[in-house]
C-alpha cells in the first residue's frame, strides 16, 4: 500500500486501483473493493462518516461505505499523496506535488491554499491534537498550520527529503523516504 490508515475499527490501505481492508491487519486477512479503474491512488482518510482517497492528476474519491467511490473536482492536476481530516477544524486537507495544498469542509468542495515559498512537493499530511495544528512535510521542509488555510514554513533548516510525520503526546519525528530519523523533538518544539 503507498497509505495505511486506521478508522477506529478497520485498517484501510489504497494502492493504485484498489482500498485493501481489514480488522487485524494481519496477512490473509484483507478484502480488496476497487475504486475506479484509472484510480492511482496514494493517500486515504477517515473522518466526519466520509473516506477520502487521493492519487495521481489531482483525483479525489468520497465513499460513505467503502464500496460506492464517487470522483470529486478539486482544481489541481497535480498528484496528491496525502490527505488528513482534523475533527477539531471540521476540515479535510489534501498534500502532493508542486507544494499543493487543498482544504475542503465536506470532501465535495475543495479549494486550494497558499504554499509557503520554497516549498516544491509535499509527501505527507497529519494533524496533531497534542499541538492543534496541522502538519506538513516533503523536500526539506516541515510546515503547520493552525486552521488549514494560512501555512507557515518551520524555522528548522533540514537538508534531507522528509517523507513522514508522526506524533504522540510528547514528541514528534519526522523520518526521510528510508524512515530514516530525521529529526525528534519534545513537546514543545517549535518548527
Amino acid at each position: 500500500s503507498q497509505s495505511i490508515y486506521w478508522d477506529g475499527t478497520r485498517f484501510l490501505g489504497v494502492s493504485g486501483t484498489k482500498l485493501s481492508y481489514s480488522t487485524t491487519g494481519l496477512n490473509n486477512a484483507w478484502s480488496d473493493s476497487t475504486i475506479n479503474a484509472g484510480f492511482g491512488g496514494y493517500g486515504i482518510c477517515f473522518g466526519n462518516s466520509l473516506y477520502i482517497a487521493v492519487g495521481q492528476t489531482g483525483a479525489i474519491y468520497t465513499s460513505t461505505d467503502r464500496s460506492t467511490w464517487i470522483s470529486r473536482t478539486c482544481g489541481t492536476s497535480d498528484l496528491l499523496y496525502s490527505v488528513e481530516y482534523s475533527s477539531t477544524l471540521g476540515l479535510y486537507c489534501a498534500v502532493g506535488n508542486a507544494g499543493t495544498i487543498i482544504t475542503s469542509p465536506d470532501g465535495t468542495t475543495w479549494t486550494t491554499r497558499t504554499t509557503p515559498s520554497g516549498v516544491t512537493s509535499l509527501r505527507r499530511i497529519k494533524w496533531s491534537s497534542s499541538h492543534s495544528k496541522f502538519f506538513a512535510v516533503g523536500g526539506t521542509k516541515i510546515i503547520y498550520s493552525s486552521d488549514g488555510i494560512t501555512w507557515y514554513a518551520s524555522s528548522y533548516a533540514g537538508g534531507t527529503d522528509y517523507y513522514d510525520i508522526a506524533f504522540n503526546s510528547l514528541e514528534a519525528v519526522v523520518t526521510t523516504q528510508n524512515s530514516q530519523l530525521a529529526y525528534k523533538s519534545s513537546l514543545g518544539f517549535v518548527f
